[in-house]
């Protein structure tokens, strides 16, 4: 077995090493280096549902999780500057500016949640689709 010798995880498919404990792309662990070799007659993909991966569960992936991580946070902090610009601009809704801030901010944690789960979703379902197809 050469140090180059690669096999596909048996939950996200990736290409990854002989002796992996670990795969570097979906963190799953294997009991055994063998463990992550599939099964005769069972392809890479059947190990993982498309549902399972992409509704429900804890989200193993740290490019998934920096992702979400960085939207959310981005969402926090321009929703927050436009809640004391709306605050300030808005005499008449009677909010002192920093509890416009603290309204858009938590608009926005909210909002960023929602849109980069839906995001990952859909992009976790849609590389689903695309491995069964080759």
């Amino acid at each position: 077995m050469g140090p180059d010798e690669r096999k596909p995880c048996p939950v996200c498919g990736e290409s990854i090493a002989m002796t992996a404990r670990q795969c570097r792309f979906c963190g799953e662990f294997f009991e055994s280096p063998d463990a992550a070799t599939p099964q005769s007659g069972q392809s890479a993909n059947e190990g993982s549902s498309v549902f399972a991966d992409t509704v429900t569960g804890v989200n193993l992936r740290w490019k998934d999780n920096l992702f979400q991580a960085v939207f959310v946070g981005i969402s926090v902090l321009v929703c927050g500057l436009l809640g004391v610009v709306l605050a300030a601009l808005k005499p008449a809704w009677g909010l002192p500016w920093g509890a416009g801030g603290f309204l858009g901010a938590f608009a926005g944690l909210v909002l960023g949640i929602f849109i980069s789960g839906f995001f990952l979703m859909i992009y976790r379902a849609r590389q689903h689709l695309n491995r069964k197809r080759h």
